[in-house]
């Protein structure tokens, strides 16, 4: 939980987005460079003898290329605004061999190599102006290419191509989508955390603080980054401390069950609040790994429930009618008036 609350935007920024293309990038160099090298080396060892130099020297430049902007991601990241260019770089790398083995081998069949590249591109690009950029040098690169060798099997291809090329927008703007309701609903669900009267925390299982919603600087006056890190028994009254505990102890034992408790908590300005919470253990959770606990401050309800109940048995006592006297108690009275008259 206390990493699904970090974020208050809403929807996911163009440095989100970025930041998530030169995850992609990195990923996609560590796989690419390897499948190239291989592809290098199935050419040479399959390709008729004209095309196997060809094939097998550009698979193995590819090769190379992506194992060199893997190690450049790694050593030195470039900055997010970078990431859609450089993307879009590399997918003209590619769509570049591509072509050119098109072009030397006047076989409209080498168009799948293309297709996979237009419909990868969809899958990890979060720009549609950059998308449409790439896939209008694919396309047009492509359209280069069959006009000057035209045959009746390139019909078939171009129909594939256009397909691949409403596929891969048709994929980017579905992840597009499903990113930006992801991030609606954490901002969403952030906002509610924020603006709650309740505190929202969430412990280790060893009592330390590991998210503290904003709402604690109102109730009671630290701020999230004053507690996080610091033990929850730090603040607990020390009459309090043996129960919470055991109670948190008995909580950790069964995963998903919750418990409701109270206990005082110190304000940052010295008084003590009291604090009713219910624990839920979801340590066992990989979204949350710790315990939640959901607190209202009961301090003042408490304090007037006291009020009241002190008052009852004040007017319960003074209205309470005297139980009978003995003989000798009313003797005794008459005996104190008349020395007072006397």
């Amino acid at each position: 939980m206390h990493s699904i609350v970090k974020r208050s935007r809403l929807g996911a920024s163009s440095s989100d987005l970025d930041r998530l293309v030169l995850d992609g990038l990195r990923l996609a160099s560590a796989v690419a460079s390897p499948a190239f090298l291989f592809l290098a080396v199935l050419y040479w060892l399959t390709d008729p003898e004209g095309a196997r130099l060809t094939d097998s020297s550009l698979a193995a430049l590819s090769a190379v290329v992506f194992a060199l902007v893997y190690v450049a991601l790694r050593r030195r990241p470039p900055r997010p605004a970078l990431a859609h260019p450089l993307a879009a770089l590399l997918a003209f790398f590619v769509i570049g061999t591509g072509v050119t083995r098109l072009v030397l081998s006047g076989d409209p069949k080498q168009t799948a190599n293309l297709i996979l590249v237009l419909v990868g591109v969809g899958a990890f690009l979060h720009s549609l102006r950059w998308l449409l950029i790439v896939l209008g040098v694919g396309v047009g690169s492509w359209i280069g290419v069959a006009v000057l060798s035209w045959t009746h099997e390139w019909v078939f291809w171009a129909v594939a191509l256009a397909t691949a090329t409403a596929l891969s927008v048709l994929v980017m703007s579905s992840r597009l989508h499903a990113i930006r309701s992801k991030e609606e609903a954490r901002a969403r669900f952030t906002a509610l955390v924020e603006r709650g009267a309740d505190l929202i925390s969430v412990l280790g299982p060893d009592g330390t603080i590991l998210y503290e919603s904003p709402s604690s600087e109102r109730i009671l006056g630290w701020t999230s980054d004053e507690l996080v890190g610091r033990s929850v028994f730090e603040f607990v009254h020390a009459e309090d401390v043996e129960r919470i505990v055991a109670t948190t102890a008995a909580l950790m034992e069964t995963p998903g069950a919750s418990v409701t408790t109270s206990a005082r908590f110190r304000h940052k300005d010295g008084p003590w609040r009291i604090l009713e919470t219910i624990g839920t253990n979801l340590l066992h959770d990989p979204a949350v790994g710790g315990i939640v606990l959901n607190s209202r401050d009961v301090t003042e309800p408490r304090l007037r429930a006291r009020t009241k109940a002190h008052l009852r048995d004040v007017i319960l006592a003074l209205t309470q009618p005297r139980p009978p006297r003995s003989g000798g108690e009313a003797a005794r009275e008459r005996s104190e008036r008349k020395s007072w008259a006397g």
